[in-house]
């Protein structure tokens, strides 16, 4: 009897032994609740964009879309306090096709118009911050400027060697935004239709616009790229396929709000981005923009 007893807690020991064990590997797993927090593959991800436009030390030109080079160091070093990581099209694309993994904390950061002083201010700030930065170009200004070598970062628009040296760059992608489509000229919203204007005219005028931007980058840098970024952010739906069969895997546009990202493609397209003006310190621009996740 005594044997059998001891044989019994012999047996309680080792299953509380293995218990143990169970419960240390469910801990550094991230089981543990208030650990770790391990994102599910169904799971929706949010991702939220800032919208940046010119960047100027001149705080006499500060205003809806022009900030300080300050204010954008001072915004990256916030979201990092915040435990959020700057990411890339391509690891938006990666994580929706691929499955591959994103930080637990995403954010992008964009950038409007290809102002030269993008390259001048912005740029050395990513890398000091070893950040990531969305950068859209406008193809008519390019070719304009680099026509005229013209460079000043109060007023000029990257050239096709700047534009270059960025895509070179791991801090920066550089990304489409019309050839001459930034323009409310001739009775155009942006990219959208004209009133009165055919679905099939429109299509035709939209891709020689979007496919001359496409072209000119294979010509100049060697790539094309996969966001096209809708000046104004207006559209028209029937540019959606255009875009796809040109190989556009992500559309940006002006609505504000928080992007739940799956593994969707559509998810990527028409995504949502938070404009960054002057006047409003980080902590207040981004707990205003996060709290609405």
């Amino acid at each position: 009897m005594i044997r059998g007893v001891s044989m019994f807690r012999k047996v309680i020991s080792a299953m509380a032994v293995i218990c143990l064990y169970a419960a240390v590997l469910n801990i550094l797993l991230g089981g543990a609740s208030g650990d770790v927090s391990v994102m599910s593959d169904s799971a929706a991800v949010s991702l939220p964009v800032v919208m940046y436009h010119s960047i100027l030390r001149d705080t006499g030109k500060s205003g809806k879309y022009v900030v300080t080079p300050d204010t954008l160091d001072s915004d990256i070093k916030y979201l990092h306090s915040m435990g959020y990581t700057t990411i890339s099209a391509a690891q938006l694309i990666d994580y929706v096709e691929n499955n591959e993994p994103l930080p637990e904390k995403p954010v992008m950061l964009t950038f409007d118009d290809g102002c030269y002083n993008n390259l001048f201010y912005a740029v050395p700030i990513l890398k000091d911050n070893n950040a990531r930065g969305i950068f859209s170009v406008v193809g008519k200004y390019t070719d304009d400027y680099t026509e005229s070598d013209e460079v000043n970062p109060n007023y000029s628009y990257l050239r096709w060697q700047d534009v270059y040296e960025m895509y070179v760059s791991e801090n920066c992608e550089i990304e489409n935004h019309s050839y001459n489509f930034h323009s409310n000229d001739g009775g155009r919203d942006g990219a959208k239709k004209r009133r009165g204007e055919s679905p099939e005219e429109y299509k035709r005028i939209f891709a020689e616009d979007a496919e001359k931007f496409q072209e000119e980058c294979y010509e100049h840098c060697g790539f094309r790229p996969v966001i096209y970024t809708y000046p104004y952010g207006s559209y028209s739906e029937e540019s959606f396929e255009i875009l796809k069969g040109m190989g556009i895997k992500v559309t940006l546009s002006c609505e504000e709000g928080i992007n739940q990202i799956t593994h969707d493609s559509e998810c990527m397209y028409l995504l949502k981005r938070y404009n960054r003006p002057s006047f409003i310190s980080s902590e207040d621009f981004f707990k205003e923009m996060l709290d609405r996740e």
